[in-house]
C-alpha cells in the first residue's frame, strides 16, 4: 500500500464546487543489510538488498532546478528498501531512513553511486551535495556527508518554485512524493474555491493558484 496519499473532497456549491485537499502519512519498520562496492568502479552486486535504490540513483533523469522523489522504498515495492527514500532537491541528494539508521559503509556505497553518475547540474564543476537524514520515532538526525545545503535553498517543481529546508526538523518544506498530486489538483482548480485541510507549508494551494483558483483557504494545526 503507498505509505504517503492524499483525498479530495467535493462539496456541491449553488455556483462551484469547494475542493478540500487532505494528506496522511503512514509509517512502516523494514531491515536493509550490506552493500558493497567493487574496486575503484561502482559495480554493486545483483544481489545486494539496496540494489533497487543504488538502480534508481543511477538511472534516474534530473535535471538543474526541478525538484523529484528519485526513490520511493517506503511504498513497499522494493522489500529491504522499505525504510528508504531519495529525494533531488537541487543541488542536493537527500536520503532519509525511517527507523532503522544506514550503516556508514552503505552510506559510502550509495554516495559512489551517486558520484558514478556524474553531476545533475549545467556546470560540471559543481561539487556533490549529499545530505543524510535519520528519523527515529522521537528525533531526526540530519547529517551533511558531502558538500553544502544552499541558504536561501529554492527549487522547482512544474514551474512553482519552493523555498526548503534540508537541515531543520523532520519535514522540508515540500513533500516531493505528493507531485503528482498537486498536479492532479492544478489541472481541476480553475475557477474553484479551494479548502486545503491540514495545509503544512501550502504547497496544494500554490498549485491550485497556479490552476487558476478563485481562492485558497489553507488549515492547520498550531
Amino acid at each position: 500500500q503507498p505509505i504517503e496519499s492524499f483525498s479530495v473532497l467535493l462539496f456541491p456549491s449553488p455556483s462551484r464546487n469547494l475542493v478540500a485537499v487532505t494528506w496522511a502519512s503512514l509509517n512502516e519498520d523494514s531491515s536493509v543489510e550490506n552493500c558493497q562496492s567493487e574496486g575503484d568502479a561502482f559495480a554493486p552486486n545483483d544481489n545486494h538488498p539496496l540494489l533497487p535504490l543504488l538502480q534508481h540513483v543511477q538511472r534516474s533523469q534530473l535535471g538543474p532546478s526541478e525538484a523529484l522523489r528519485v526513490f520511493h522504498g517506503r511504498g513497499g515495492l522494493f522489500p529491504d528498501c522499505e525504510h528508504i527514500t531519495m529525494d533531488w532537491f537541487p543541488p542536493v541528494w537527500l536520503l532519509t531512513s525511517y527507523n532503522q539508521e544506514i550503516d556508514s559503509g552503505d552510506l559510502q556505497t550509495i554516495q559512489q553511486a551517486i558520484s558514478s553518475r556524474g553531476l545533475e547540474s549545467d556546470t560540471t564543476s559543481d561539487p556533490l551535495n549529499f545530505v543524510y537524514q535519520f528519523r527515529s520515532p522521537t528525533n531526526a538526525t540530519t547529517s551533511v556527508l558531502a558538500g553544502a545545503i544552499p541558504d536561501p535553498h529554492v527549487v522547482s517543481e512544474n514551474g512553482m518554485k519552493f523555498l526548503v529546508r534540508l537541515d531543520r526538523a523532520k519535514n522540508h518544506g515540500i513533500f516531493l512524493d505528493m507531485a503528482n498530486g498537486r498536479d492532479w489538483v492544478r489541472q481541476r482548480a480553475k475557477d474553484k474555491n479551494i479548502l486545503n485541510l491540514f495545509s503544512y507549508t501550502c504547497g496544494f494551494s500554490v498549485a491550485a493558484l497556479c490552476g487558476g483558483a478563485d481562492s485558497v483557504v489553507n488549515m492547520d494545526m498550531v
